[in-house]
C-alpha cells in the first residue's frame, strides 16, 4: 500500500464516518509514513528541515517576578 493511497483511503473513511475503519487506517498510514521516512524516502525532506531551522535562533525567555 502506498502513502498517498492511506491517506486519500482516509480520507474517505472519515468523511463517511466510520469510526473503527477511521481508526485501522490512521494507524496503517502512520505505519506507512514511518516505513518511508526510515528507508530513505525522507533523507531529502530532512535535509531541506534541517536547512530551513538552522534559520530560526531560540530566545531565553523568563517568567516575570510578579508571576510567582
Amino acid at each position: 500500500m502506498n502513502l498517498l493511497g492511506c491517506f486519500l483511503h482516509l480520507t474517505g473513511v472519515v468523511l463517511r464516518d466510520e469510526q473503527l475503519w477511521a481508526a485501522v487506517d490512521a494507524a496503517v498510514a502512520a505505519w506507512v509514513l514511518w516505513q518511508w521516512w526510515n528507508n530513505g524516502g525522507g533523507d531529502n525532506t530532512r535535509r531541506r528541515l534541517r536547512r530551513w531551522s538552522r534559520r530560526f535562533q531560540g530566545v531565553r525567555r523568563t517568567a516575570p517576578a510578579s508571576a510567582a
